[in-house]
């Protein structure tokens, strides 16, 4: 069983320098605690029990941390929506509850948030609600 946990440790290792998950460290952590345990001369069950349980909860306290750090230097990506936010059209028909716009030659569908925007009238994309853009009017003048 020996080798088993030298293995699986440095699977262990292995495995977050190439990936970068930083998870699989829980695993070595419970192989070195089962070659202490089969230092003592635990069994083999024995062995596997506290090798399953140090990784459990190396694994269950780290995660959340790692989770964090991993959030905060990794940069999210965008969706094509999203690139949206903040950009100003010219409503080409009244649009008082909902309507569609154009973007870039793809149809959305549009909540209005504010008051009526005429025809013409410069609007502002918000936000998003599900799958649909939420706009307010531009405070700019009619074109």
């Amino acid at each position: 069983m020996l080798y088993v946990w030298i293995i699986i440790a440095l699977l262990g290792i292995l495995t977050d320098i190439l990936t970068s998950a930083y998870l699989f460290f829980a695993f070595t952590i419970g192989a070195i605690f089962a070659i202490v345990a089969l230092i003592f001369n635990a069994s083999n069950l024995i062995q596997i029990i506290i090798f399953s349980i140090v990784s459990a909860l190396t694994l269950g306290i780290s995660y959340p941390f790692i989770k964090e750090t991993l959030k905060k230097t990794v940069k999210r990506t965008l969706r094509m929506e999203e690139e949206y936010i903040g950009m100003e059209l010219t409503a080409e028909e009244d649009i008082i509850d909902k309507a569609h716009i154009k973007i870039n030659g793809i149809y959305w569908l549009a909540k209005n948030t504010g008051e009526i925007i005429k025809r013409g009238e410069r609007f502002k994309i918000i936000g998003i609600e599900g799958s649909k853009f939420l706009i307010q009017k531009s405070k700019g003048e009619k074109i």
